[in-house]
């Protein structure tokens, strides 16, 4: 293991106020993974039996990496990644990226996205170790006319009946457009719930008029909730939000929405703020999240930036708006 952070080591744990509220409050030593690693993007999170585990995109490995962590900010990573490119399959011969991965009962599976040189697809593995990975190849593949070449950013739900559940990125490579929804009885063979997405940009919003994608879904407390990513302006001027819904298909957005949004110039996320992924501990919401910045001082043309994750908190509490406006 490598240690991936480069902040002070007099770094304290976020502790939010004690009542409830809509503010998030960022990691003063972010980014928690990054750093010499370089690129790193899109990742999962699983926090089992005290230990925090992290699969994440890692651009210059184009490959999926492994990090450990006591306490969800300071994290050792591998040095080299549990999951590459697939050479002899042409659906993810060229890089994969952004996993999902699921605890079923001590075995682990993994959905991602599978990049070859024409689209992206949704591929599938898994591991009795979160280590190395049996391959299942692609599962899910462009098709509604919406999701154009490129489906990615899986987030993947099992209900207590066995169904799967899985909101899912389409649309452009870059970034995709909006979110759809599908259901599987098995994980691999896919149906849509319906063709159209089911969480598109608003174009009245000041964040979100342009493109919603990878939204991380999961189920607290009643309802499905969604931390997503808006974009106001093409790829660019990106913030997160979070929606909430009882079927997974009607979203009913946060009044506070964004709940996050970039830094000031010379921090890591002075750029951008990118894919989130939260964990509700005890009334604690946790979210970590990646975000763009020059990789030289000043430099902010997109081939020039370097992503990293961060870390943010917030003893969240949801307000809802009206829901006929939601989609």
């Amino acid at each position: 293991m490598i240690s991936s952070s480069e902040g002070p080591n007099d770094c304290h744990a976020q502790v939010p106020s004690n009542q409830p509220e809509t503010r998030w409050e960022k990691y003063e030593c972010n980014p928690v993974l990054g750093g010499d690693l370089g690129t790193c993007f899109d990742m999962s999170v699983l926090a089992t039996q005290g230990l925090y585990r992290m699969w994440f995109s890692w651009r210059p490995k184009h490959g999926i990496g492994y990090a450990v962590s006591s306490d969800g900010l300071d994290w050792h990573a591998t040095g080299e990644v549990v999951l590459g490119p697939d050479e002899d399959c042409a659906a993810e011969n060229l890089e994969v990226t952004r996993p999902y991965v699921l605890d079923e009962d001590g075995s682990y599976t993994m959905w991602y996205a599978g990049h070859s040189a024409s689209r992206v697809v949704i591929c599938r593995a898994t591991s009795s170790d979160g280590l190395k990975w049996d391959r299942q190849g692609p599962v899910f593949e462009p098709y509604a006319l919406w999701e154009k070449s490129s489906v990615m950013c899986p987030s993947v739900f099992r209900a207590t009946d066995g169904t799967y559940h899985m909101w899912y990125s389409g649309g452009e490579r870059y970034e995709p457009d909006a979110i759809g929804y599908a259901v599987s009885a098995d994980g691999t063979n896919w149906t849509r719930v319906q063709d159209l997405p089911v969480l598109r940009p608003d174009p009245n919003s000041t964040w979100e008029r342009d493109r919603v994608a990878g939204a991380h879904v999961f189920r607290h407390e009643g309802f499905f909730y969604a931390a997503y990513i808006g974009f106001a302006n093409g790829y660019e001027d990106s913030s997160i939000g979070i929606a909430r819904s009882l079927d997974g298909v009607s979203w009913q957005r946060h009044s506070g929405n964004p709940v996050l949004t970039r830094g000031r110039p010379g921090d890591f996320d002075s750029i951008n703020v990118y894919k989130p992924f939260v964990i509700v501990e005890d009334d604690l919401w946790r979210m970590w999240f990646n975000a763009s910045s020059p990789s030289t001082v000043g430099d902010s043309d997109p081939s020039n930036r370097i992503e990293q994750i961060g870390h943010a908190a917030c003893r969240f509490a949801f307000v809802p708006i009206n829901a006929d406006s939601t989609r």
